[in-house]
């Protein structure tokens, strides 16, 4: 799919809207600077102390709140975030994800968690 195809339906998961000012695109310096280094981010959300969640073709890239920087497949994130919502319910707060551990990657809220998850399952169809 073109690029600029994939753009238009990740905007229709709303997740700019709902993320407000903790949106980023490929014009954010933290998305400009690890796609230089050879990652592949297309949108996420990154909090003023540097905590952030990234979406790339394949890849998150996640700060933890430990300030470690860590990465995990789209695929593998998307069965611990089935797994979590499936054990908490949809009426649970959410803001951070556990991903082991050590390592949690946030997600905001429930909303913006939904909009994430839209959009990797979005780039997870493409993959297949």
């Amino acid at each position: 799919m073109k690029r600029i195809n994939l753009k238009a339906r990740i905007k229709r998961n709303m997740l700019d809207t709902l993320s407000g000012e903790n949106y980023r695109d490929e014009h954010s310096e933290i998305i400009q600077y690890l796609n230089n280094i050879g990652a592949d981010i297309l949108v996420g959300i990154e909090r003023e102390d540097g905590i952030y969640t990234l979406i790339g073709t394949e890849t998150i890239y996640y700060m933890t709140s430990l300030m470690v920087q860590e990465k995990l497949s789209v695929k593998d994130f998307l069965c611990i975030l089935q797994a979590t919502t499936m054990t908490n319910g949809k009426m649970a707060t959410y803001e951070f994800i556990k991903i082991n551990e050590n390592a949690s990657v946030w997600v905001m809220n429930a909303q913006v968690m939904n909009a994430l998850w839209n959009t990797m399952l979005l780039l997870d169809r493409l993959d297949r």
